[in-house]
């Protein structure tokens, strides 16, 4: 039971200059930066007043309301209202940003006020640029669509007073220091495309090309655009698309071989994932995050001193990379090195102390050495920080079973489910609850669903094959051990429970 980690789509938050290819849309990319300021001061006048306001951003409109705290209220209860309260500031969701009336410690004043706004209105525009793979297949570490956001808002709150918010929030010096550097890579981009956008739109006028010869209205920045939106739907199809007319277009666009390797990614397509991100490694190196994504793909296709090579480059880069740390800890798991698996996980702890998924991938180490009470103490804190990571939950809940507390198995497996329907492991491991209790039938059904929704995982057949087994059904158990050992051919016990079910085939023939 393992989950990883984060697989990011890095490309420029701010509006990006290289592909203008006219003076109008030089000047329409100008007018949408300069919009911004314009943009927020309508924000903070809406904050500063509670009043529901439609704003313009570069974009689109934007609703803000200010019922978030009502929504909170007839969702939560108990302690967890308590702390939904004080912790949800503002949520942003489409087109509409709602924020919580005072009802938390960040918005009780006009200034905390207005760094949420900035804050959530910053998603609103990097997300434009910036995708995160959703939590249905890989888990964000240090979430780059946070970095991103509480970089805009430091540009325009000011660094040491948007500093001074993020301590008071609780952010690690070292998140803290990345959210600086990415506000400073921010300006200078910003910097850098305003000059190029007025040399073109200062640009004497060109005269105009005869039809045959007029350039294509789908530039490939244009369908970069595209397949970013087509990636927040999760259609991969239309991403990948996208992304190959935008190279075909510019073949040395390095950020569309860097994000069409996320959606190959997402698609489990992983040696076209590999292709793309050398390439993208290959016209630029310092796109962000290439190493630890690559290293993500070479994980999870099982090729652990390469993702252990990409993790170590990673960390060479910026070691202070929290979630380098735990990708590489989950390599040291793989090859049972738990001490320095133990080690890494400590360190992404260090380095940022509200990083669930650290937790639940250090449990994982806790239960391997068999250490029940303190692997159930990082799920717990996993789930506290982040109460809607399945992982934790199924990981918890195989503890439990271990510990022979069906019950409380039982409960995590469902609530994993019910937060991902789609997740694999929790039906396995309720199949594992129904065979310890024995009943069999029950147990092959949730078997079936993990192959399902997991076809290449060689535990769910091996445990299916266990069932038939009991059951007497030889061939069924043959061609499940069979299934198995294809997918991993290093498995002993597999190999001798088929072998003696071979031999009882032939002996009851």
């Amino acid at each position: 039971m393992r989950k990883l980690t984060a697989l990011v789509i890095c490309a420029c938050v701010v509006i990006s200059a290289a592909f203008a290819q006219t003076r109008q849309q030089a000047l329409d990319e100008i007018a949408r930066i300069e919009k911004v300021p314009e943009m927020l001061r309508q924000a903070w006048e809406a904050g500063r007043t509670q009043t529901d306001t439609v704003i313009d951003t570069p974009y689109d409109k934007v609703t803000i309301k200010f019922n978030l705290d009502e929504i909170i209220q007839s969702t939560y209860t108990g302690s967890s209202l308590t702390f939904h309260l004080r912790n949800w500031h503002g949520s942003m969701g489409g087109n509409e940003l709602r924020l919580n009336n005072g009802g938390s410690w960040k918005n009780s004043t006009p200034e905390g006020m207005k760094a949420v706004i900035t804050h959530e209105l910053g998603h609103h525009i990097a997300d434009r640029y910036t995708a995160i793979a959703p939590a249905d297949k890989y888990r964000t570490v240090t979430d780059i669509s946070e970095i991103n956001a509480d970089a805009f808002a430091m540009r325009y709150i000011g660094k040491s007073e948007y500093t001074a918010v993020l301590k008071n929030d609780s952010s690690s010096q070292s998140y803290i220091d990345l959210v600086i550097k990415r506000a400073e890579e921010m300006e200078r981009e910003e910097r850098e495309n305003l000059a190029r956008l007025r040399t073109i739109a200062n640009a004497p006028e060109a005269k105009p090309a005869a039809p045959a010869q007029k350039p294509s209205v789908n530039t490939a920045q244009a369908l970069a655009d595209s397949a970013i939106a087509a990636f927040g739907r999760k259609d991969y199809d239309k991403a990948i698309a996208d992304y190959t007319k935008a190279i075909q277009i510019d073949p040395k666009f390095a950020s569309a071989y860097s994000n069409r390797a996320s959606a190959y990614g997402m698609k489990g397509e992983y040696d076209k994932a590999l292709a793309d991100y050398t390439r993208a490694m290959e016209l630029n190196p310092g796109i962000l995050y290439l190493y630890l994504n690559r290293g993500i793909v070479y994980f999870e296709k099982g090729d652990y001193e390469k993702a252990m090579a990409d993790y170590d480059q990673q960390i060479r880069i910026d070691p202070n990379m929290a979630f380098a740390y735990t990708g590489r800890g989950l390599v040291f798991f793989k090859r049972n090195d738990l001490d320095r698996a133990m080690a890494d996980h400590n360190q992404a702890i260090r380095l940022d102390p509200n990083y669930a998924e650290a937790y639940n991938n250090r449990g994982l180490v806790y239960k391997s050495k068999g250490d029940f009470e303190k692997a159930i103490a990082d799920y717990n804190q996993a789930i506290r920080l982040a109460p809607n990571l399945a992982e934790a939950y199924s990981n918890r809940g195989l503890v439990y079973l271990k510990k022979g507390d069906y019950d409380g198995a039982i409960t995590d497996v469902n609530r994993a489910i019910q937060i991902n329907p789609n997740y694999a492991d929790p039906y396995q491991l309720r199949g594992m609850v129904y065979y310890e209790k024995g009943d069999l039938d029950k147990a092959i059904a949730e078997y079936n669903q993990a192959i399902r929704l997991k076809p290449k995982d060689p535990d769910s057949y091996k445990l299916r094959g266990m069932a038939y087994f009991q059951k007497r059904d030889l061939d069924r158990t043959i061609a499940d051990f069979e299934a198995a050992l294809r997918l991993n051919p290093n498995d002993n016990e597999v190999k001798n429970i088929l072998d003696m079910a071979r031999r009882l085939k032939q002996l009851r023939q």
